[in-house]
């Protein structure tokens, strides 16, 4: 039962080979799914919060699975290792007494494939993290930096699974013609961001690393371009108040198509 964005290439890979699968999908109201995965997904909002915290041990055990495999960020995945100490990181919500209670019956194991950002400086992290990654019964990454981090800091070795590209339908676009069609500047060196906007996103340090890079590069012009969003319940950063004071003059700010609001700057 992952909570994850739909078609992940592991879980289809295990239902390839004829593993049963089911998704428990964050956001997913129950409309149709256009080419949607060949297997059952469920919705969330029936149950309660759209991330999956009111359902997710209750369907595991109703539909007797052998492991949770949740993709979510590491603040999303505590509940996983210890449902009781929990805390919504909007609401300040715990679980259900009976989510706790599924989850205390349970007989599954919970694995957790997340994405390590908010590291502290010196490459330090959250206290509260050790006890999480040590209370799963597996832990992945999506980089090798972040294998790193968490073993350093936890003594947890989580596995290195890379994001991936379906190249049967994502191929690379000309340089010069991507160019073109965005106006962006033949000679220019192109640096781009992708991320939420959120206040442990290190968005700051990004800033600074190309205004640094942007000072001694022998390129006749760099262009920033940042891509992304902001949620409107979360601290976030002013991202035109960080160019103005990080002088990058050429940034920009690039929209995208999301249900939540893109960010203007």
């Amino acid at each position: 039962v992952p909570v994850a964005r739909p078609m992940v290439a592991g879980i289809a890979h295990a239902h390839e080979r004829g593993h049963e699968v089911f998704e428990l999908g964050v956001g997913y109201s129950g409309q149709l799914i256009p080419e949607g995965p060949p297997w059952q997904v469920f919705s969330p909002h029936a149950y309660g919060r759209p991330e999956g915290q009111d359902c997710l041990f209750q369907l595991a055990n109703q539909l007797d699975v052998d492991a949770v495999f949740m993709l979510a960020d590491v603040p999303d995945v505590s509940y996983l290792a210890n449902p009781t100490q929990y805390r919504d990181r909007r609401t300040g919500q715990g679980l259900k007494e009976d989510q706790i209670a599924h989850f205390d019956a349970g007989n599954f194991k919970r694995i957790a494939y997340t994405v390590i950002d908010g590291v502290c400086p010196n490459d330090r992290v959250p206290p509260e993290w050790s006890p999480m990654f040590r209370g799963l019964d597996g832990v992945a990454v999506a980089t090798k930096w972040a294998a790193d981090i968490v073993e350093k800091n936890c003594g947890v070795r989580p596995f290195y699974l890379p994001h991936s590209v379906d190249t049967s339908l994502f191929r690379p676009t000309d340089k010069a013609l991507a160019r073109s069609r965005f106006g962006i500047d033949p000679e220019a060196f192109v640096i781009f961001w992708a991320g939420v906007n959120r206040r442990r996103k290190m968005i700051p340090a990004a800033f600074e690393t190309v205004a640094k890079f942007a000072k001694r590069t022998k390129a006749k012009k760099v262009l920033f371009w940042v891509h992304s969003y902001k949620v409107p319940e979360t601290p976030y950063y002013d991202l035109q108040a960080l160019a103005d004071h990080y002088q990058l003059r050429d940034l920009e700010v690039m929209t995208i198509q999301t249900e939540r609001l893109p960010e203007a700057a």
